[in-house]
């Protein structure tokens, strides 16, 4: 993912929000953690 390390403390921190393709890239993640370590360690 092409994010920085610095928006997503500021979302965490109410300083900022996110787009809603990082929204869904963030809901995948929560939901489906072991199919998103899978993909990354086929494409790594």
């Amino acid at each position: 993912m092409s994010r920085s390390v610095s928006g997503y403390r500021k979302w965490e921190q109410d300083k900022r929000s996110i787009s809603d393709p990082t929204a869904v890239h963030l809901r995948i993640i929560e939901n489906e953690p072991d199919v998103v370590r899978q993909l990354l360690r086929s494409n790594g």
